[in-house]
């Protein structure tokens, strides 16, 4: 009878694992973003890389800099799961903006995407955060923002 018991048990919570199917990851579309965001990809193959490792610790680092760059990190895997700001993003998302951005060399690519759409810095190398927002701070767009916030 105890066998049974679980044996249904089992049964249901298959069944209820076919009805509920699991939550896919949300679809990320930089046009989401326009005028909101400004956008870091970082594309490498995987988390573990030496290069991107150095560059996710030094922009984790200075998180309140991007808070107030208005700064989102993508980063874009192609032996692993992709993520927007530390959240798992899409397959089809991922494939799409690898796909749009990304030449064959899977090595790190660094590209900021700015406010308006389009792509302000490409670099093959670690980008220094004293430089990322030495450019962002020259912008026309974030020099509104600062005058902006000190009235």
């Amino acid at each position: 009878m105890m066998t049974s018991n679980i044996i249904s048990a089992i049964t249901l919570c298959f069944l209820f694992s076919a009805i509920i199917p699991a939550a896919d990851p949300p679809d990320f579309n930089l046009s989401d973003y326009r005028w909101e965001n400004r956008i870091i990809l970082l594309f490498a193959e995987y988390p573990s890389d030496d290069l991107y490792a150095q560059q996710i610790t030094q922009l984790t680092n200075y998180e309140d800099g991007l808070i107030e760059r208005e700064l989102m990190v993508v980063s874009l895997f192609a032996g692993d799961e992709s993520h927007v700001d530390g959240e798992i993003m899409s397959n089809e998302s991922s494939s799409a903006l690898r796909k749009r951005f990304l030449t064959e060399d899977r090595s790190l690519k660094f590209i900021l995407i700015g406010k308006d759409g389009g792509v302000k810095l490409r670099s093959d190398e670690f980008v220094s955060v004293h430089d990322l927002f030495g450019l962002i701070d020259s912008m026309p767009m974030r020099r509104q923002e600062m005058r902006g916030s000190s009235n």
